[in-house]
Formats: structure tokens, sequence, C-alpha cells
């Protein structure tokens, strides 16, 4: 098998008999770059439909007013702190399964 010379330390080759006993063998080979499969981060979606946006409402009110200081930065990580925990608690996450888009691969609008 030929290889660049930099790729010497990156090559896995290993014969191995053919399936059939055909008398011929198979070579098996990988190339290890040092990449793993690439795969697209799935974040979880916000469901806003089936928020409870009163309890969302009331513990934001609650806890907002308790926010009050004297350091402005310490006040808006508060305020950020206490938006995200009601957040977390009043809506729900999920991931769509499967995606189908309204278009299809010509690019006009699927009916």
């Amino acid at each position: 098998m030929l290889v660049h010379p930099n790729l010497l330390n990156q090559n896995i080759h290993m014969l191995r008999p053919a399936p059939c006993g055909a008398g011929h063998k198979l070579l098996v080979a990988e190339l290890n770059l040092g990449f793993g499969r690439y795969r697209e981060p799935h974040f979880p979606h916000w469901n806003l439909k089936k928020a409870n946006w009163t309890r969302y409402e009331e513990l934001t009110d609650y806890l907002v007013r308790e926010v009050m200081t004297d350091n402005t930065d310490r006040a808006a990580d508060k305020f950020t702190e206490i938006i995200l925990a009601c957040v977390i608690s009043c809506i729900p996450r999920g991931q769509r399964k499967k995606f189908s888009p309204f278009w299809n691969m010509e690019g006009t609008a699927d009916s």
C-alpha cells in the first residue's frame, strides 16, 4: 500500500482472508487523522406554546423585587439568574425528532 510519508504514523492496514475463501485477501486500511465524527450539536428548544405563563409572571414579579442593590453589575447578574431560573421552571424544553421543512429540494413550497 502506497502512503505519503507524512501519513505513515497515522495509517493502519490489515490483510484479512476473503469471506468466501476464494483465495483472495481483503486489504482494510484506516487513516487516523485525529478527527472524530462531526455531529452538529442538537440543542433543546424552548416549547413556548406549552409554557405556564401565569406562573412565570408570578415568579418573576416576586423574585425581581429583591434585586435592588447598590452595585449595578451585581444587580444585572442577579436579574439574569432570576429570569433563567423562572424560565427553566415554567417553560418546558424539547427537541423535534424529525424535522420536515416546508420547502423541497427544488426550492418550491410543499403543499
